[in-house]
């Protein structure tokens, strides 16, 4: 449901708001995760059960997972963004080791051209050496590093950067300048994606939101979105990470949950060179595996 123009907001729960588009979000009370569900204008909920899982752990021993990359050229190597720092394998999530950006919060990863983005509460970085050394960076017409969520294009020089108490920042050049797209945006955005024609952004309170320009915004899905994830042939195809997966095959507009888990899912990520295979991982420590496009998952093990 798009809104433009409402009526002023009364001093009832705020509306998911970007720009001067309010986006009033009718929601009943939120369902322990996400449930699955019919919604009247291609509205869809993501829901919650169990997933079973077997074997040893294979992920780092962090405190929270919150961002994923992989390769482009080795899709074996992936980089982890966690509440410590970064961490990577080098062979499909059955090792890891520290990557950089010790004690650093890192909360998005994205990658345009050779260059490698890392952002959180109090960094912005960039690497062109795949991930093998990073510099703080302070581009043109950014307020502050204070990174919430970040979203690359891989056919594009396109990034979208949203910051904590400074809105939604949008870049055409490989970050080195933003300019601003909505000054004002939810305070619930954890996660940004891009397909070609859409911007996605995921609501921790709230659920799944597409835009064509950052300003103007369709409720696609309600409940927990913890990460987004964008890739396939066409970049249709759109993961989202919260009490399990689940998964779009239209760019975000209908949903169906593909993995259910009573851990939370905190990252996801496509393997832009094989278009059939992402990655996910839990708080439980359980890093995922899926070779169809996100529709079935296996668990990684350390051998």
């Amino acid at each position: 449901m798009a809104v433009k123009n409402p009526p002023r907001p009364t001093p009832e729960p705020p509306p998911w708001r970007l720009g001067c588009v309010h986006v009033v979000v009718l929601v009943a009370a939120l369902a322990v995760g996400l449930s699955l569900a019919s919604m009247a204008s291609s509205r869809t909920a993501i829901a919650r059960t169990d997933a079973s899982a077997s074997g040893r752990l294979a992920s780092p021993p962090a405190t929270e997972y919150d961002a994923l990359l992989v390769s482009r050229t080795d899709s074996r190597r992936v980089l982890l963004g966690t509440q410590h720092g970064l961490f990577a394998t080098t062979d499909g999530g059955r090792s890891w080791k520290p990557a950089g950006l010790r004690g650093r919060a890192i909360t998005s990863l994205g990658q345009v051209g050779r260059i490698i983005l890392a952002g959180g509460p109090q960094v912005f970085a960039s690497s062109d050496d795949g991930g093998q050394t990073w510099r703080r960076i302070h581009p043109r017409g950014l307020p502050s590093d204070k990174v919430i969520a970040l979203a690359t294009s891989p056919n594009r020089s396109t990034v979208y950067v949203l910051l904590l108490g400074a809105g939604l920042y949008r870049s055409t050049d490989r970050a080195r300048s933003f300019t601003v797209v909505s000054p004002t945006v939810g305070p619930a955005i954890r996660s940004l994606a891009l397909t070609s024609r859409h911007v996605i952004a995921g609501d921790i309170s709230t659920g799944v939101y597409i835009s064509p320009n950052g300003q103007d915004w369709l409720h696609t899905a309600r409940g927990m979105i913890m990460a987004l994830a964008v890739g396939g042939a066409k970049h249709k195809q759109v993961l989202a990470a919260s009490w399990g997966i689940s998964r779009s095959s239209d760019g975000g507009r209908r949903w169906r949950t593909v993995m259910h888990s009573h851990a939370m899912f905190g990252a996801v990520a496509f393997a832009p060179g094989r278009p059939s295979l992402a990655y996910a991982v839990a708080d439980d420590h359980s890093f995922w595996r899926s070779t169809d496009g996100g529709v079935h998952w296996r668990r990684v093990t350390i051998r």
